[in-house]
């Protein structure tokens, strides 16, 4: 049996991968300009690329089972590097190549992602301590409105602190 299915999961695997990472690039850029809107567009269709990239997976998986079922050989999770012993020298040499520039694009799109990570938190604290800068602290103001020497509140008496009548 030839290993082309194999080949060609592998095939669309790094295909989609470098798609994806072109896009987390683009992301990077996104995030930097703080456009909120483009990022949650661009997070949607992140998930779209990871489930079809999970079901081009399940195919490889399924692709590598048949492949080895073939050779009635049995596993319960037959990975590339079973297949490889019973590929021809061709195909042996074109799909470790594969796997290699697969794992290649893994790592760059985990760097990617990991700085991407980064600068959201960054963001997320420059936000955090915008607010702090920006809410008055409760405990410094009172001060200045409340009289020195009260000892009840407005809300003990039954009033607010409007007084209707006046």
């Amino acid at each position: 049996m030839s290993a082309k299915n194999i080949i060609m999961a592998l095939e669309q695997l790094l295909s989609m991968h470098e798609d994806l990472y072109e896009k987390s690039k683009l992301k990077t850029d996104v995030i930097k300009s703080g456009k909120v809107d483009a990022l949650r567009s661009m997070t949607n269709d992140e998930r779209k690329w990871a489930r079809t990239i999970n079901d081009i997976q399940k195919e490889l998986m399924h692709h590598t089972d048949s492949f080895l079922k073939s050779f009635s050989i049995s596993k319960e999770g037959p990975s590339l590097r079973d297949c490889l012993t019973y590929m021809s020298e061709q195909e042996k040499e074109f799909a470790a190549a594969l796997q290699a520039k697969l794992v290649y694009q893994v790592n760059l799109i985990k760097r990617q992602n990991d700085l991407n990570q980064q600068l959201l938190q960054q963001s997320l604290a420059f936000v955090n301590m915008s607010l702090d800068l920006l809410t008055p602290d409760p405990d410094t103001d009172s001060y200045n409105y409340e009289r020195p020497n009260r000892q009840q509140s407005y809300e003990q008496f039954g009033r607010s602190l409007f007084d209707s009548n006046a």
